[in-house]
């Protein structure tokens, strides 16, 4: 499965180091960070997708249509000035079925959203409908999580440069860039 993936040039680094990336918790901020990854670990694990000890990595299917990848939009959306400024990679690659598990990104949303950050109660809804294609709607971004990325799986690694508008600290796009354009 062709997947995409935001990783800061240090976790791209480490991949072709050691050949494997898996998630860390210290990257994950305490709070509803930590409790979203542990459920999305969770319901990989029910589906016979085990992150081990790690949270998942994630990465993008599909942005506004099926298989199309991330624009730069969604780049900016995600990252922040201080992680663009550090310097980010988008690795393509191609990863078993088996260890892929496709969620919807706007649920996704809803669920975060919605989940007490002190005290990591999940509100009872049917957060399953978010793994079910046939809940998608036509346009939704479909989010991917697998337990680790290995380097034999990865087709290209490309720098991800966004511009920062350092002159309006309360406006992140920068006149005239092409945010629309595939990483």
């Amino acid at each position: 499965m062709l997947l995409y993936t935001f990783q800061s040039n240090v976790a791209a680094e480490m991949l072709k180091t050691k050949g494997i990336l898996t998630g860390n918790w210290d990257f994950a901020p305490n709070g509803f960070w930590q409790f979203s990854y542990a459920w999305m670990c969770r319901q990989m694990e029910k589906r016979g997708i085990n992150c081990g000890n790690t949270p998942p990595i994630w990465a993008f299917h599909s942005c506004k249509e099926w298989a199309r990848p991330p624009c730069f939009l969604t780049a900016r959306a995600l990252l922040s000035d201080m992680e663009l400024e550090s310097g980010i990679s988008t690795l393509v690659f191609d990863a078993p079925d088996d260890l892929v598990l496709l969620s919807s990104y706007r649920i996704w949303g809803r669920f975060w959203s919605e989940l007490d950050a002190a005290t990591g109660a999940i509100p009872k809804k049917p957060w399953g409908r978010m793994f079910n294609l046939k809940y998608f709607k036509e346009g939704d971004d479909l989010q991917a999580c697998l337990p680790y990325l290995l380097l034999e799986w990865v087709k290209e690694v490309r720098p991800l440069v966004i511009p920062i508008n350092k002159e309006d600290p309360f406006e992140v796009f920068v006149p005239g860039f092409d945010y629309n354009a595939f990483v």
